[in-house]
């Protein structure tokens, strides 16, 4: 096996941990606590996709968030019972609704984000700036890569 083909498979076996959905849970419940919420894990990231989308249609909330349109409905009905989405009307089509986070939602997304890239700094700590700088630039030309396959 030539280091090429070990580099491949080490890379395959850590984005086969990363994307598990044991460790992606995880990983959620973490962040929903520290942003003070007690909710199923499963709500992460359709309160993540609302945040970086904005005002958006259910549909694509649901769809950003790699779930059906009934289950991203029915997250976004426990955010909006908290206060953390609204709901309006799409200005373009009033048949459909559109979901935007609230001033709280806005402020619990703060808290997320700040919580993950403490998180993420500790299980880093011990790497140098250097290892640190070169795990971003290539963790993130590898993430862009995967995202141009879905195109």
């Amino acid at each position: 096996m030539t280091n090429r083909d070990e580099a491949l498979q080490a890379i395959e076996q850590s984005a086969t941990a990363l994307l598990q959905r044991a460790n992606r849970a995880h990983l959620y419940g973490e962040l929903l606590r520290a942003g003070g919420l007690d909710l199923d894990d499963a709500v992460y990231p359709v309160l993540s996709v609302v945040a970086d989308l904005g005002s958006a249609r259910v549909a694509e909330v649901a769809a950003a968030a790699g779930i059906g349109p009934t289950t991203g409905s029915r997250h976004l009905t426990q955010l909006e019972r908290l206060d953390l989405v609204r709901r309006g009307i799409d200005p373009q089509d009033a048949r459909a609704a559109v979901v935007e986070l609230t001033p709280a939602g806005k402020r619990v997304i703060a808290k997320m984000r700040r919580a993950r890239v403490g998180l993420f700094a500790e299980m880093v700590e011990d790497w140098s700036d250097e290892e640190l700088s070169q795990f971003g630039a290539h963790f993130q030309r590898f993430v862009l890569a995967l995202a141009e396959r879905r195109r």
